[in-house]
């Protein structure tokens, strides 16, 4: 034999060689798949919990008490009052005076600082159709009116198509609040504090005919939230500019700039 003829044998070895190897390595690849395979089968993967941020990331907040009061990172307790509203235009000019007069009184018997906060809100009108469409149903059915109930389904599709626009509530909220200043303050002393200011705004503001309502320990969280973080914009925020409500409240070069396109 050769040596031309025994390098073509060793090359033919070599190959055959490289392809019994990557039939190997083929089917144990195969193997492995299939063996990964019967094990999900046999035992089905846990569901992956999404990680949720603790409001102590997202807000200057330590915790909640028991009935509601905000406790803040620097030892600071908040209540938050949810106030009506009253026009001015209805009322005689007596009327008027007394109420502008007792919240000046208001304004003199508050201790510590306070906040005001107008908001706006989505409108939720979940409830309502629930309650429309039982209505129509019942309706319907003790007249036996086929039609009648057709007319409220194109009726709720109507109200879902205009609730879909625009659809910001306005919320008018009274913040009270307490600190722990240089004497040292116990939290027991802060928190009497604030619950003593929130008393006092409680009366004075039922005094002046706008009725307000303690909110609880979510909704006060989520007024501290739209508060602190107002400058990130949001759905209400995209809806108020898009429709163009918020044309009242600017002047200038800020009214100008409703008018450039905008993407969101």
């Amino acid at each position: 034999m050769s040596a031309t003829e025994r390098g073509l044998d060793m090359n033919g070895i070599a190959w055959l060689l490289v392809f019994a190897a990557s039939l190997a390595l083929a089917g144990l690849v195969v193997w492995r798949q299939e063996k990964r395979k019967a094990r999900t089968l046999e035992e089905p993967r846990a569901k992956v919990r999404r990680k949720t941020k603790p409001v102590q990331q997202l807000l200057p907040i330590d915790h909640v008490r028991a009935d509601g009061t905000l406790v803040l990172a620097d030892g600071g307790m908040r209540k938050v009052l949810r106030v009506g509203n009253l026009n001015p235009y209805a009322l005689s000019a007596a009327e008027a005076e007394g109420i502008r007069a007792r919240f000046q009184t208001l304004l003199s018997t508050l201790r510590e600082p306070f906040q005001i906060i107008v908001r706006g809100r989505r409108m939720d009108l979940s409830e309502y159709y629930t309650y429309f469409d039982a209505l129509v149903e019942a309706t319907a059915q003790k007249w036996e009116n086929d039609r009648l109930l057709q007319y409220g389904r194109d009726l709720h599709r109507h109200l879902e198509e205009r609730g879909e626009q625009q659809r910001t509530l306005r919320e008018n909220l009274w913040v009270t609040s307490a600190h722990a200043n240089w004497l040292s303050k116990s939290d027991e002393e802060v928190h009497q504090a604030v619950q003593h200011e929130t008393e006092t705004a409680f009366a004075g503001l039922m005094q002046c005919r706008v009725h307000p309502t303690l909110l609880g320990a979510e909704e006060a969280i989520e007024a501290q939230q739209q508060f602190l973080n107002r400058d990130k914009v949001h759905a209400r925020a995209r809806d108020a500019v898009r429709y163009d409500s918020l044309r009242g409240y600017y002047i200038g070069k800020e009214a100008d700039a409703l008018d450039t396109p905008t993407s969101f």
